[in-house]
């Protein structure tokens, strides 16, 4: 959920999603419904991510791809590219 600085909503994203996990890492989907400026226009959006753990599987890269549909059923946005992230280090109690 995102708000505008009137408060007011900009945009809410309630959705699902599904997870596999792989020989070299793991395999995710969301799918979620976007309401957008005051829930008056809603996109449905799709994400697909494929990470691979490197070395030990404290760091991780991949590719993500993002495909937005309007209301019609038409494209609004496809988007994507590489990620590359690393495993937060936690402090004990």
């Amino acid at each position: 959920m995102s708000r505008n600085t009137d408060g007011s909503l900009n945009y809410l994203s309630p959705g699902l999603g599904t997870w596999l996990s792989t020989a070299d890492g793991v395999q995710f989907t969301y799918v979620y419904n976007r309401l957008l400026d005051q829930a008056t226009r809603t996109l449905v959006a799709t994400t697909w991510v494929d990470l691979t753990a490197i070395g030990d599987g404290d760091e991780w890269s991949g590719i993500w791809k993002r495909r937005d549909l309007d209301a019609n059923g038409s494209v609004a946005l496809e988007t994507g590219g590489s990620i590359r992230g690393h495993r937060q280090s936690l402090e004990p109690l």
